[in-house]
């Protein structure tokens, strides 16, 4: 300790490895009580076998919730405590690294950091945090997913569905198309599951944009095209089909369009009649 003390923290940090690892801790605790912390934060992986958490919280308690918040990315596995002093002092922003948080936490962590009550600053955040941050992640909770489609930035969350489980691809599609961004699903169909295929098309279909399912058709995955064309009659997207009649192999085209002229799309018939 005399040591320590006689050593300037540059010198020390410079010469830690003449110490016992055991006595890191102590170390990194004494210079945090002489009012180091910072110099403690920018060289804590020289700390080594250091509890991360354990020294945020002490750095935290000595009034300094700063210096852990500018400097969340030299940190590994903070817990949700932290998260919330930080917001608590308005800190929000160092949320933006959950990656630099406890695994079972983060989503939770992302959830804090998205939960802002003005509109035009949320909408901002969730941007940068969709362009930046969310293509690093995995395994990210399905409501992450729902906080960013509900602030705009349903392009993103596709862009970036490798950060989500598999399971959940379904009801993000489902989430965009209701918030009327179904031409991002139909056009990128090709990120989702292929499983999810059949029962995006349907969705699409029921939901009034049918024609998105016939103009992308050739990228969605284990749809059965005649059934597919029988839904878009069934939900007056018929239409569709004669200008996309290539993509329904096997189609019956005499049939197909008897049915399209009751429905009353015969011009629709009449303008790709070379096609059937």
């Amino acid at each position: 300790q005399i040591l320590v003390l006689k050593l300037s923290t540059e010198q020390l940090i410079k010469h830690l490895g003449v110490f016992k690892k055991k006595d890191y801790s102590a170390i990194a605790e004494m210079l945090i009580e002489k009012g180091e912390a910072k110099i403690v934060v920018r060289y804590i992986y020289s700390f080594e076998g250091v509890n991360h958490n354990e020294l945020a919280h002490k750095i935290i308690n000595k009034g300094e919730a700063a210096v852990v918040a500018d400097n969340v990315i030299h940190f590994n596995d903070l817990d949700l405590s932290v998260a919330r002093v930080l917001v608590d002092k308005g800190y929000r922003r160092s949320l933006g690294y959950p990656d630099h948080f406890q695994a079972h936490i983060q989503s939770a962590v992302i959830a804090m950091y998205l939960d802002v009550k003005d509109k035009s600053k949320s909408e901002e955040i969730a941007k940068n945090f969709s362009s930046y941050t969310l293509p690093g992640l995995k395994d990210v909770d399905v409501s992450v997913a729902y906080s960013l489609i509900e602030s705009y930035c349903a392009s993103g969350v596709i862009e970036c569905l490798n950060a989500f489980r598999l399971e959940d691809h379904f009801e993000i599609a489902k989430k965009v198309i209701e918030a009327d961004k179904a031409e991002y699903v139909a056009k990128n169909i090709s990120s989702f599951s292929p499983a999810t295929h059949p029962r995006i098309a349907q969705l699409l279909i029921e939901s009034g944009s049918g024609w998105l399912v016939t103009q992308n058709l050739p990228n969605f995955q284990g749809v059965d095209r005649l059934r597919t064309a029988q839904q878009l009659l069934d939900n007056n997207a018929g239409r569709s089909i004669a200008y996309g009649l290539a993509h329904f192999p096997g189609l019956n085209h005499v049939a197909t369009a008897e049915a399209l002229i009751e429905k009353g799309e015969g011009e629709a018939v009449v303008e790709n009649l070379s096609s059937f």
